[in-house]
């Protein structure tokens, strides 16, 4: 299923993440790390997700991207969820962004 991304503001949604500022090491998955660290450590990373103007748009590329891909091959946090969400609940994820805002 494919998603369309609202580009109509003419820029580049990426210019406008929050985590642009921040740096990608926040939002990997990291290696060798516990089930509750990596929770940890995916929910500090939500944070930034949640006050990101394009949050809306980052989902919907990853789920673009990682179409067709198993769940043990998604990595990070993208669009304020983790490669399990994304895998299981997919676009309905978005209705849940937009509910949100």
């Amino acid at each position: 299923m494919s998603v369309q991304v609202d580009m109509s503001t003419g820029a580049d949604w990426r210019e406008l993440a929050v985590c642009r500022s921040i740096g990608p090491e926040p939002f990997d998955t990291p290696d060798n790390m516990s089930s509750s660290a990596l929770k940890a450590h995916y929910d500090r990373a939500r944070v930034f997700c949640e006050s990101c103007p394009v949050q809306y748009e980052c989902l919907a590329s990853a789920l673009n991207e990682e179409e067709g891909v198993p769940r043990d091959e998604r990595q990070g946090v993208r669009g304020g969820f983790g490669p399990r969400a994304r895998y299981n609940q997919g676009p309905f994820l978005l209705e849940r962004v937009v509910a949100s805002r």
